[in-house]
């Protein structure tokens, strides 16, 4: 080895100082450029990629679920049908005319839960008797009427207990399609052949799909024909059409429910991060050359310098940003909002959608950076949950100078000293409080004020706020003690160079006032106000 070495150094040396600094330019800076900038965009496509397939999982799954419980859903309400013996009279009597047949139907019905337990994803049922005495019509019909349906030819032929199906009725009357689900009600005569018939809500269940907001057009399929889907083909007046985009499905889940194999297909959307890195490749090429030569000429000390700054900056934000992330489980949150909508529990369903809103705030880091108008969003829904849990104890009121709305902050400050007057100042009072917070710009500065009428302070609780907020640091934030106030107030201090102003007020018992100032300058707003 060390012969090898010496071989390489005396035939380095004879080259001139020219070429030994292009040679050792090319070999230890401009190819691992080269092969850190090429794994650098792998690892961007793959992740969205990857991203993109789990997104596509998750749709699959959560149409899967709904699916699943609608289905489990009725299933229970037949159950109860199916081991209810006065339905089984009913439908085996022998009526002697069309007087005693219908007073005996409207005996039977009056005060029946039967329509009752359906629920809102169903249409209509229809108890089907093989008896020549029943009387077509409301919810009783004779099995001679469905005799000829396709779709009770395969529940026949299939022997299964209960079937799910999908039929196309085209009649003189109109034309829709229908999700059936039919169970034999035979318990307490094996040989019957009666049966139940639950129509589901076709039009509703295709609308609660599209409501469910995915990005990708999802598809389920039975025997190669689409019978539900999130957008395109959802039609109920059409009969079901062909599934042929298999080369387009990203992901492909099935689901064997009641005797029905489905298919469900989520599809891929198109690959924006490929296509942006095509068409900007002119400029990634330039700036590349800039970056890899330049930097050599002129700034070769410098650059390593600024490089260390920029990388422990980043560090520190990262850090900053675990302490934040509290990894809420969002597939939860969604399964408890379904309950609750299937459960017509609307206010429920509306604070657990605002709560996995918020909470995806704190768990996505697109960037650290947002509108001010977008935090103002974040903080009226979080305002909007702790009114929903302290009802008339909280009260609050917000307001926005709107040319404020553009600039730029750090993303989730202003909730962090919203959350910090709730959780300090009104929680902990028995009596009804306010919280306000203003936002407005003067002597160039925004100013950001959160007051609430809660506990209050002591004077010397406040002086050690304030001035661990105006010292705020990593080694402050060690310690586990106002993490959150810290946490925002660190990176204020870094985002405006040290220049942003913290200010406190209040008394105990009374209330508390956040005052924070922070220069336009570090804004950066889309069109300047200041």
């Amino acid at each position: 080895m060390k012969n090898v070495l010496c071989r390489l150094g005396k035939w380095f040396d004879q080259y001139c100082i020219k070429k030994k600094f292009y040679f050792s330019y090319i070999l230890c800076i401009l190819l691992p450029l080269i092969i850190t900038d090429g794994m650098i965009i792998f690892i961007v496509i793959h992740s969205d990629r990857t991203l993109h397939y789990r997104e596509m999982e998750n749709a699959a799954n959560a149409v899967q679920y709904y699916i699943s419980s609608s289905a489990e859903q009725v299933a229970g309400y037949t159950k109860r049908i199916y081991t209810n013996k006065y339905i089984n009279d009913f439908l085996e009597r022998q009526y002697e005319d069309a007087y005693d047949y219908v007073t005996s139907y409207y005996d039977f019905f009056k005060g029946m839960w039967f329509d009752g337990a359906m629920g809102s994803n169903y249409a209509k049922t229809v108890l089907y008797g093989n008896n020549d005495t029943l009387i077509n019509g409301g919810k009783v019909s004779s099995l001679d009427r469905a005799a000829d349906s396709l779709w009770y030819q395969q529940f026949k032929d299939s022997g299964l207990q209960q079937m799910l199906l999908f039929d196309y009725n085209a009649s003189q009357t109109e034309s829709n399609r229908r999700m059936l689900f039919l169970t034999r009600l035979n318990s307490y005569n094996r040989t019957s052949d009666n049966f139940l018939l639950v129509e589901l809500d076709y039009a509703g269940i295709n609308r609660y799909l599209k409501e469910m907001n995915y990005a990708m057009d999802v598809f389920i399929c039975r025997d190669g024909e689409i019978v539900l889907s999130n957008g395109r083909y959802s039609s109920t007046a059409k009969e079901f059409e062909k599934f042929t985009e298999y080369d387009k499905a990203g992901y492909q889940s099935s689901l064997q429910i009641y005797g029905t194999e489905l298919e469900i297909y989520v599809m891929k959307t198109k690959d924006t991060i490929a296509k942006e890195i095509k068409r900007q490749l002119p400029v990634i090429l330039f700036l590349f050359i800039v970056n890899a030569i330049l930097p050599v000429i002129v700034y070769r000390d410098k650059l390593k310098e600024q490089e260390i700054i920029v990388e422990r900056q980043r560090a520190e934000l990262l850090a900053l940003r675990s302490q934040i992330n509290p990894h809420f489980l969002f597939n939860t949150l969604e399964s408890i909002r379904m309950h609750s909508v299937i459960k017509k529990e609307k206010e429920t369903a509306e604070m657990i959608e605002k709560l996995a809103v918020l909470q995806r705030q704190y768990v996505e880091w697109g960037e650290d950076m947002v509108k001010v108008s977008k935090e103002m969003d974040f903080v009226q829904t979080y305002l909007d949950i702790q009114k929903y849990r302290f009802s008339s104890r909280l009260s609050y009121e917000i307001e926005m100078d709107e040319r404020c709305g553009d600039f730029r902050i750090p993303k989730l400050t202003i909730v962090t000293f919203v959350e910090n007057a709730c959780v300090h100042g009104i929680e902990s009072k028995s009596s009804a409080g306010w919280i306000f917070v203003r936002i407005y710009l003067e002597d160039m500065y925004m100013h950001i004020e959160i007051e609430d009428t809660g506990k209050g302070m002591e004077k010397e609780g406040m002086e050690s706020l304030l001035w661990k907020m105006r010292n705020a640091s990593i080694e402050l934030l060690q310690e586990k003690e106002r993490v959150g106030i810290m946490n925002a107030c660190l990176r204020l201090k870094m985002k405006t160079d040290d220049e942003v102003i913290f200010e406190l007020d209040g008394e105990e018992g009374i209330g508390f006032l956040t005052h924070i100032k922070i220069p336009c300058k570090y804004l950066k707003p889309e069109v300047s106000q200041c």
